[in-house]
């Protein structure tokens, strides 16, 4: 059986100090979160931080129960947990949605995120704007889910420098018609997956992350990372 041997965030604030960023990790129930608020400061941090509560609502009350799929659809292509874990920030985007609904304008926030779930042997991540999430295995580092960006959608491989290439396409809190992408996989003894915000493109290994990850006068950055064995 896998499990979390070792959880981990770092986290460094943008140039004015401030960090929108909200994480929840509970390595014993198979959880986690990282969610990068937009909207300004305050708006921005309450988005992430109720993004990550709803999706950790849903999932402790849903998961592995069928039943969860519904009022929402059930896909065939997705195992039952990657059904609920999407099902959570459709839940989680409704939440944010009602939120806004009250507020004017310019007191809006929104949020990019993505969340996890263990099950078993297998790791379903989902997500939505401008996170990504890597996989480290055996010194070199994929990219799992990839952040739907300006600038990746201007350069999937070398997105223009500058604050307007890490704008999200997409973010928790904006539309109804939202669509979470989603990937299962099995995991290994050994594995580490990291969820980052403000990641670069084009990393291949460990060593290229990590400075990228330490990189001074950049973004705000934040990762959360669990190791499994």
């Amino acid at each position: 059986m896998i499990r979390v041997a070792a959880s981990n965030f770092s986290e460094r604030p943008g140039f004015d100090g401030v960090s929108e960023n909200h994480h929840v990790s509970l390595p014993s129930q198979g959880i986690l979160a990282l969610a990068d608020g937009l909207g300004g400061t305050t708006a921005g941090r309450q988005a992430a931080s109720l993004a990550c509560a709803s999706v950790v609502e849903f999932l402790q009350r849903e998961a592995r129960d069928q039943e969860a799929t519904l009022p929402f659809v059930l896909r065939s292509y997705l195992s039952l947990p990657a059904n609920v874990l999407f099902n959570a920030l459709v839940h989680a985007n409704r939440r944010l949605l009602a939120v806004n609904a009250d507020r004017g304008v310019h007191e809006k926030g929104a949020a990019s995120i993505v969340a996890g779930f263990v099950d078993r042997q297998s790791l379903a991540l989902a997500s939505v704007g401008s996170v990504s999430a890597w996989l480290e295995r055996e010194g070199r580092m994929e990219e799992l889910l990839r952040p739907r960006t300006w600038g990746r959608l201007q350069d999937p491989v070398r997105p223009p420098p500058g604050w307007m290439s890490r704008i999200p396409l997409s973010a928790l809190g904006v539309v109804a018609d939202l669509e979470p992408e989603i990937i299962e996989f099995r995991l290994r003894p050994g594995d580490r997956v990291h969820i980052g915000t403000g990641v670069s493109a084009g990393i291949d290994n460990v060593q290229e992350f990590q400075y990228d990850m330490a990189e001074s006068g950049a973004p705000e950055k934040a990762t959360l990372t669990w190791g499994f064995e």
